[in-house]
């Protein structure tokens, strides 16, 4: 049966593209509309220039997860026929904090994880044989629950919970289990593990990146899955996000309308269906392509209910979820390459004594994709509360908070690499990500998955208006390009009424 629909896809991210691809390949009649130049949104990338050549560098997200063969992400591009170069997984992560100082651990088994904790945490030596070899088999079944795609996260209708008999003999008894869990939160689960208070500092650094919350605020089994899903099976693409997301959008245009450039600036509903205002470049406002029988918006769902012209809806959700997002301050750097730096990608996450949390994240040796030969390119840059808000750009005091942040970040990168030459710098700042990404308060991360919206509170794919469904970094699950690719699966399957076998 041939889905002659029109569907408008709102977002050249990785939560559209990847939406638009399976729309496209389930044969519905697709076109994406995306406000920049370029794709990524936040995983997007710019340039830097100067004597000692180019650098590219990506704006937000540094790592990829699940491109290994066999891996979900790598199963999302191979399904939908889009070709990438060799995925290098990432063998080590170095840390230092302030009780255990300098430590590398190695993250190709858990086994190998273990004996590289205990050398970093001796006191917690028993208790890390004890509880972590569990909690990592715990992980893996959920993952294997949400990415092998046994039910619809989050569920919000029963057609969601996909029976089959793999998960009424297998994974029932795994989530009775898990149910006992959320009760507590995961740290009170390290504490009862008997783990120290400088393992679950080690533990919070993770969590912060993956789940965008601490120990004390998530439920055991997201906890689990958030530590363990961002030490393995991460790694890069020769040329980073840029590699990623123009292979997306490339392959996208060959088989789709694509419109760059063209910001939609209203979403109006009628009896034939929606309507897109949209507005590209030194046009006058004007409808493109409608009416569209779906729309998929991976804009923040408080930016979505704006679009509909709903801006007290759209205040409620930027209260209810967008109030605890992040953004983040950031300083790329070109540094000259080194015998004494590792040869491959890698990344180094510090913690100071002062609290300062630090992640730094290195291109490999010889990837003139990112940057000229004999250099590499290099991200460090931290967490940054939005509940404060900075100075607006043409403030006198933007100046000097955005340099005093900036050698905050140069601080943390030269008590680790006292040697390196840095021969280039830029800053970003919320202000910088507002501007570049056009979201508010320059919200870079995805809704933390706290307790309050890890369950029944979380953002999920469909949305109260029938025929309008909400993607991206503000649906459940939220982080990481390959959670995206996971949101377009269900997504898809819920339009579509079929299932997708990856």
């Amino acid at each position: 049966m041939v889905d002659s629909r029109k569907v408008a896809v709102i977002g050249a991210g990785p939560a559209g593209l990847f939406t638009a691809h399976l729309l496209a390949r389930e044969g519905l009649s697709v076109t994406l509309f995306e406000g920049h130049s370029k794709p990524g949104g936040c995983a997007s990338y710019f340039r830097g220039q100067g004597e000692w050549g180019f650098a590219r560098f990506d704006a937000g997200a540094t790592l990829l997860n699940g491109l290994s063969p066999g891996s979900f992400l790598r199963l999302a591009t191979d399904l939908i026929g889009v070709p990438l170069p060799e995925f290098t997984r990432t063998r080590e992560v170095q840390f230092t904090t302030p009780q255990a100082g300098n430590f590398t651990l190695e993250v190709t088994s858990i086994d190998a994880l273990i004996t590289s904790l205990e050398a970093a945490f001796p006191v917690d030596a028993k208790a890390l044989r004890r509880y972590l070899p569990e909690a990592f088999k715990h992980s893996r079944r959920l993952v294997d629950l949400v990415f092998g795609q046994r039910l619809h996260w989050p569920l919000q209708t029963w057609g969601d919970l996909k029976f089959d008999r793999r998960l009424l003999f297998s994974f029932i008894p795994e989530m009775l289990g898990l149910a006992t869990t959320f009760r507590a939160s995961f740290e009170e689960e390290l504490r009862a593990a008997g783990l120290s208070d400088a393992f679950r500092e080690w533990v919070d650094m993770n969590l912060l990146i993956t789940l965008q919350c601490r120990a004390r605020d998530c439920y055991p089994p997201w906890g689990r899955m958030g530590l363990f899903f961002y030490l393995f099976d991460a790694g890069t693409l020769p040329g980073g996000m840029f590699t990623l997301m123009n292979a997306l959008l490339q392959s996208l245009e060959a088989k789709s309308a694509v419109f760059m450039r063209t910001p939609v600036k209203r979403i109006r509903r009628a009896k034939d269906g929606f309507h897109l205002e949209v507005q590209a470049k030194d046009q006058e406002p004007h409808e493109e392509g409608g009416p569209f029988d779906l729309v998929v918006s991976s804009a923040p769902r408080w930016d979505t209910l704006s679009l509909l012209g709903e801006p007290e809806t759209s205040e409620k959700a930027w209260r209810r979820y967008g109030a605890e997002t992040w953004s983040a301050v950031a300083a790329y750097l070109v540094v000259r390459d080194d015998d004494t730096l590792p040869a491959e990608a890698f990344n180094f996450h510090s913690r100071n004594d002062s609290g300062l949390e630090a992640y730094h994240s290195f291109s490999r040796r010889g990837d003139l994709e990112r940057v000229t030969n004999g250099f590499r390119a290099v991200t460090v840059s931290r967490h940054e509360s939005i509940t404060e808000p900075w100075p607006t750009r043409d403030d006198p005091a933007y100046a000097g908070r955005k340099a005093a942040a900036g050698e905050e970040l140069l601080g943390s990168f030269r008590a680790r690499y006292p040697q390196i030459k840095i021969v280039y710098t830029s800053f970003a700042t919320p202000r910088t990500f507002a501007r570049y990404t056009r979201r508010r308060a320059g919200s870079v991360g995805g809704v933390p998955l706290t307790k309050a919206n890890a369950l029944l509170g979380a953002p999920g794919q469909r949305t109260r208006v029938p025929g309008l469904y909400q993607v991206g970094d503000t649906s459940f699950p939220g982080q990481s390009v390959l959670n995206f690719a996971l949101g377009a699966w269900p997504t898809t399957e819920k339009i579509t009424g079929r299932r997708i076998k990856m």
